[in-house]
């Protein structure tokens, strides 16, 4: 499902932004809306992560001002899937504090691998409130752009995107095809409580089942 929560034209510029936060999103939806720039917005870290660094060009991770063990707490995998580390709330009481989280988040991601060796990620503090570094993020993203189109990576990445989707897609749909066939519903419980209780394998359980589902 897809749900567009607001469409923020920048008249200036003459750009439109299309912000969506997602549950789940196909490719082909995502790329088939004719927007400048579409910002999908997932809800936490989590397996929703791994799915939107497959679909977009760039991923950005929002931080808030935090201590340093919220990045031994924070997944390592979500931050290198980042291109842009952001922390927000940048102002007032919390702006040295998300000064020093940033500080933080630059030396964390210095061990990690980047998703594209042509690019460094990088780590910058912003405030919402009265919109301090705004234009210096979009720097960051049109130099990131820049660079991938330079290399002739970001033409790839798109066509890469689309074989991802491809096989994703065909997963879902298998995955619900089985779960969906009454043959297997007789059966999938007691297998299940025997896999469970060591009466059977999980391998011979995934072979009973399909045996039943291919016939």
């Amino acid at each position: 499902h897809l749900i567009g929560n607001r469409k923020a034209p920048i008249v200036a510029r003459e750009i439109h932004i299309f912000t969506t936060t997602i549950i789940f999103t196909s490719y082909e939806i995502i790329s088939h809306i004719i927007y400048d720039v579409i910002i999908v917005e997932t809800v936490g870290v989590g397996q929703s992560e791994t799915s939107v660094a497959d679909m977009v060009d760039m991923f950005i991770l929002l931080l808030l001002p935090g201590g340093g063990d919220e990045i031994q707490g924070l997944k390592k995998g979500i931050i290198e899937l980042s291109d842009l580390l952001i922390v927000n709330k940048a102002d007032g009481d919390l702006e040295n504090s998300a000064k020093i989280t940033a500080q933080h988040y630059r030396q964390a991601i210095h061990f990690v691998q980047p998703s594209y060796p042509e690019w460094d990620p990088k780590v910058i503090t912003c405030s919402s409130l009265d919109t301090k570094n705004m234009k210096e993020i979009w720097s960051h993203i049109g130099a990131f752009q820049k660079i991938r189109k330079k290399n002739r990576n970001f033409s790839k990445h798109r066509k890469n995107q689309a074989s991802i989707w491809m096989w994703s897609e065909i997963n879902e749909s298998l995955n619900d095809a089985f779960r969906g066939d009454q043959r297997v519903k007789k059966i999938l419980k007691k297998i299940e409580l025997n896999v469970i209780s060591g009466k059977m394998t999980p391998r011979s359980g995934v072979k009973k089942l399909l045996e039943v589902f291919l016939k």
